[in-house]
């Protein structure tokens, strides 16, 4: 079975769970938990994320830095992204996704969705040890979306945008 189908499948026990969730939910913004489907040992396993990755060195210089965002063209070329982009890949499961148009004088917002199907977007994730006083003892995931330049169709309303994987591309996403 492809990735994408085991994705699917997964997302959809895990709405039904809860009665009150469905594809709407998966409408997010920075700092929200988002579902993320990563290949573990060969295997396609469904976990909650935080929209954001917090680095070390910004921790270390006491400053809040978050990464919601990652430029694919400048990703390969950084230190700090080589490791992520080789070992921890994920897709993060959207409906659709937003971007507001600043050259208006107010900011238009423009939603791009797929009528309810999936949209795998590639992503990048962290591993996390909470330490100090918390006794939790469960690892904090953060991920990033993978972004790119956008099409010459939408570049009038913001110059990036999420690097959509086909249903086909998420096979390859997940098993660099």
């Amino acid at each position: 079975m492809k990735a994408y189908e085991i994705i699917s499948e997964l997302i959809d026990v895990e709405l039904q769970k809860n009665t009150k969730k469905n594809y709407r939910e998966l409408n997010y913004f920075p700092g929200d938990e988002v579902y993320c489907a990563i290949n573990e040992k060969s295997s396609i396993s469904l976990l909650k994320m935080t929209w954001g990755i917090i680095p070390e060195w910004g921790v270390k210089i006491k400053q809040t830095i978050q990464i919601t965002n990652t430029r694919v063209e400048s990703a390969i070329k950084k230190n700090y992204y080589k490791t992520k982009l080789l070992h921890n890949r994920c897709v993060i499961l959207a409906k659709g996704y937003m971007e507001k148009n600043f050259s208006t004088s107010n900011n238009e917002e423009y939603l791009f969705y797929n009528n309810n199907v999936l949209l795998p977007i590639a992503g990048i994730f962290e591993k996390k040890k909470i330490t100090g006083l918390c006794t939790w003892k469960k690892p904090m995931y953060q991920c990033s979306m993978m972004t790119k330049q956008s099409h010459s169709e939408i570049s009038h309303i913001h110059h990036r945008m999420p690097v959509i994987l086909s249903t086909y591309d998420v096979d390859a996403w997940l098993s660099p």
